[in-house]
């Protein structure tokens, strides 16, 4: 007889199997769901790249656990490139917002939006007037009150580096600039020349360098240069307070004051005369205390800050502000042609200057310098059809001078072989006359000191001893006594 189980197949080893493929599978989806989780809802970070810098400089900020302030997916791309899904539900996410990014809490530098995974990231120029010490960049959502999420992170900003620009050592003995190098944490370079004053140096003045950087320089022997004449300023209607002002800007000096007043009446020399530099102008004044000297604006327009600040200068005006001097003007205020108070300010707008570098031009000759000055925006400054090499130039290799500037040079001097010539015959003529000289000389010492004359005692005859001037191998000697008896013996003495 067969006996056989009939209970149902609902026993213990079926109910485990169960349980434990579950908490399998709870286990596996634990940390898929928890990594989402904390990416789009998790506690909120900010990280900065770099944390510190110089006003002006980029930043990178990455903002984590902003998934619910950012605003819906945008339009689903192709099915192919799609991010995954966020695991915040989209009712949870803000409508029409996302993560500004907002420095010392009161301005907004960044906003970005969800990159898919709750990271919000951005990037960020510093404020140029940002000052020195420890800011507060703060990560929060954008354009809604109704929930809070941020996120801190300090900045801090680091002073820009001060460079250091090459001394002007032109002019300078070496001793001093060599001091005034390394004073200024530079060193002293390679030294051509043999004259005794700097001509030239590379890096030029006002380039800014490397701490220990040499500077060359050259000590070339130039000519002085000529003497400048300066044009005598006009002088009449100003007052005789500014005088002294306007004719230093032009290297003039105020000499005789006649008359009594304030208001120039006359003058000497004439405005617009030519005269040396260092020369006094003489001027009458007359008595005119209730007088008011106009002036009349002259035209800036176009011209550099230093030109627009000489020429308001020399007609007693004042440029306002403190425009930058790699500038041009491009308006002005007061016009051309206004007439204004003594001393008044002239306000002017500016338009930025290309500046390049000028090149080494020593060495080149003169169709050569033409053409590299002409590729970088320069002209060359003294005309010239010299065919020798150019030994200087002013302003010095890799200055950084406006577009248009002019470059002068200087040549090397011409060689003349008719100079040599003159030179050689005059010497060897020199030398010819100094041999016969000498051995005219030696000769008549030669007579004195080896030749005696003995002669027998007769009354009434002397001797007579003279010097050829025949050309023979050595000193000869020819006596011719006066007619008489007796015998005549030539002795050499060797006293």
């Amino acid at each position: 007889m067969e006996l056989r189980d009939r209970r149902p197949m609902t026993g213990t080893p079926y109910l485990r199997w169960f349980l434990v493929l579950g908490v399998l599978t709870v286990l596996f989806a634990l940390p898929v769901a928890g990594t989402a989780w904390a990416g789009n809802g998790g506690e909120p970070t900010l990280k900065l790249d770099p944390p510190s810098g110089e006003p002006g400089s980029q930043v990178t900020a990455v903002a984590s656990g902003f998934g619910r302030c950012l605003p819906p997916s945008s339009p689903s791309p192709s099915p192919s490139a799609r991010p995954a899904e966020p695991l915040v539900p989209a009712a949870l996410r803000l409508a029409g917002g996302g993560v500004e990014f907002v420095w010392d809490e009161k301005r907004v530098v960044a906003e970005a939006t969800d990159s898919g995974k709750g990271v919000a990231s951005a990037q960020f120029l510093v404020p140029a007037d940002a000052t020195s010490g420890v800011h507060t960049v703060l990560a929060r959502c954008a354009r809604t009150d109704s929930l809070k999420i941020e996120a801190p992170a300090p900045f801090e900003v680091i002073p820009p580096a001060d460079p250091i620009l090459v001394p002007n050592v032109i002019g300078m003995d070496r001793d001093l600039a060599e001091k005034t190098l390394v004073g200024a944490q530079l060193s002293l370079g390679r030294i051509t020349g043999e004259g005794s004053k700097v001509t030239s140096q590379k890096p030029g003045p006002g380039v800014a360098a490397e701490p220990g950087s040499p500077v060359d320089i050259d000590l070339h022997l130039v000519k002085p240069k000529p003497v400048h004449k300066v044009l005598v300023p006009r002088l009449i209607g100003r007052n005789i307070a500014k005088v002294p002002t306007l004719l230093g800007a032009r290297q003039l000096v105020l000499g005789g004051v006649t008359g009594e007043g304030r208001i120039v009446r006359d003058q000497f020399p004439t405005a617009g005369t030519p005269v040396l530099v260092g020369s006094a102008v003489s001027v009458s004044i007359q008595r005119d205390l209730d007088a008011e000297v106009m002036i009349r604006v002259p035209n800036l327009v176009g011209r550099t800050v230093s030109d627009a600040r000489s020429a308001l200068t020399s007609v007693g005006l004042k440029l306002g502000g403190k425009p930058q001097l790699a500038r041009k003007v491009a308006t002005q205020k007061p016009a051309s042609g206004t007439f204004v108070k003594d001393g008044s300010l002239v306000t002017v707008s500016l338009v930025a200057i290309r500046l390049v570098p000028v090149p080494d031009l020593v060495g080149s000759e003169v169709a050569d310098a033409r053409t590299v000055l002409s590729t970088v925006g320069l002209v060359l400054g003294n005309a010239t059809t010299s065919d020798h090499a150019i030994v200087s130039q002013q302003p010095a290799a890799g200055t950084m001078v406006p577009a248009g500037t002019k470059v002068t040079v200087t040549f090397a001097e011409p060689f003349s072989w008719a100079s040599v010539a003159g030179l050689l015959a005059v010497l060897s003529g020199a030398a010819a006359v100094a041999t016969r000289m000498l051995r005219q000389r030696l000769n008549k010492r030669w007579v004195r000191r080896s030749v005696g004359i003995v002669v027998s005692p007769v009354a009434g005859a002397v001797p007579t001893i003279t010097e050829t001037g025949a050309n023979h191998g050595r000193p000869v000697v020819r006596i011719e006594p006066y007619a008489d008896r007796g015998t005549h013996v030539l002795e050499r003495s060797d006293s």
